[in-house]
């Protein structure tokens, strides 16, 4: 549909319109990209998506791996691209916590800034909030999936209370303005834990850790 129709429409008629693919977990992104970014599997759709779009969530029942991994995938849809001579755009869409509101939740804010730095150190060019502001319980919206924001109303819309979240979103949009460059960076951690590895920690898998 966008090979055939959408994609020769707009590039004639609005060719400053861009298409981002996919739109949906990053823990699928790179499975998605292999084929809408393939020059040999889908020469017209590698022609027609300018990038391809992603969301924090993980595709588990378990909200706290919400913004946690799939980093890898980022930085493999970026050096396929890049490696075809191709300046494809990387942009996460949507990102929210859940369920419903916790005031002064500074772990859901701690979460934020984690996912949006390690989005940019793999290559991701931007990252855009689920909502700034919402309801007292999280709404509204039609699906009635009540979610966190950095922004609450109180419960009669008389006043609004600002979360976390807010100051971690300020301060990154504040100091890392549109066309910023990432010269260098790295962080290691060394907890130098002497306790036995939990059966389910296997090599090669992200670890992201919390307070």
């Amino acid at each position: 549909w966008v090979s055939d129709y959408l994609g020769p429409i707009l590039k004639k008629n609005y060719p400053s319109i861009k298409i981002l693919g996919f739109d949906n977990n990053k823990e699928h992104l790179w499975n998605w990209a292999q084929v809408l970014f393939d020059k040999k599997v889908s020469p017209k759709s590698n022609k027609y998506f300018d990038g391809i779009a992603f969301h924090w969530y993980s595709s588990s029942n378990h909200r706290l791996l919400d913004g946690t991994y799939g980093y890898n995938n980022i930085n493999k849809t970026f050096h396929y691209t890049t490696n075809q001579n191709e300046n494809k755009i990387l942009l996460n869409t949507e990102g929210c916590s859940c369920p419903g509101v916790r005031i002064n939740d500074w772990n859901r804010a701690e979460i934020l800034a984690h996912d949006i730095i390690f989005d940019i150190k793999n290559y991701a060019q931007g990252w855009i909030d689920w909502n700034l502001i919402v309801d007292s319980n999280g709404g509204y919206n039609h699906l009635g999936n009540e979610c966190d924001a950095s922004i609450i109303t109180n419960k009669n819309f008389t006043d609004i209370i600002i979360q976390p979240k807010f100051f971690y979103m300020g301060h990154i949009s504040k100091y890392i303005p549109p066309n910023s460059k990432r010269i260098s960076s790295d962080i290691t951690g060394n907890y130098h834990y002497n306790i036995n590895i939990d059966a389910n920690v296997r090599k090669g898998y992200e670890m992201s850790t919390f307070p």
